[in-house]
């Protein structure tokens, strides 16, 4: 084999080794932030569902609601708000979906039910939409859970 060809084959080796490299680290990388992203949407669900079960262990214990819990439940979102953007990475398209409708509907519930909760009036009206209001947050738990099980 000339010279010539042995450059040649070894330019092409090179830039075909370079391309390969790249590509494998572009795959290793986005590996890595579709883990990340997995793991930063499930402890925050962890955190998420701490505050959702005081929630309810004070509901049932005292049939009062703790307007800061819920106040806290806004702070909580952080994770999910910084990787919003992020989401594609997440494979599973339903599993996507549940995420995005979890955070709205919390949200949504957070943003409408902060003021009404801890009504200090003990009227009938009064307690059921208290009622209403602990119920909606008791039955994110379960949401929370689904997803958080889906992200493993």
């Amino acid at each position: 084999m000339s010279d010539f060809w042995q450059i040649v084959l070894g330019a092409f080796l090179a830039i075909v080794g370079g391309a390969a490299n790249n590509e494998l680290s572009e795959w290793r990388s986005r590996c890595r932030e579709r883990k990340a992203v997995s793991i930063s949407i499930s402890d925050e669900l962890t955190e998420i569902i701490q505050l959702l079960e005081k929630i309810k262990t004070v509901w049932e214990a005292t049939h009062t609601l703790i307007p800061s819990y819920i106040k806290d439940l806004k702070t909580c979102t952080g994770a999910y708000d910084g990787l919003r953007q992020r989401l594609f990475l997440v494979k599973n398209e339903e599993l996507r979906k549940d995420i995005t409708t979890f955070y709205r509907d919390l949200k949504s519930a957070v943003n409408s039910d902060m003021r009404k909760a801890g009504s200090l009036s003990r009227s009938e009206d009064a307690q059921k939409e208290q009622s209403e209001i602990a119920t909606k947050f008791i039955n994110f738990i379960s949401q929370a859970d689904k997803i958080k099980s889906k992200l493993k």
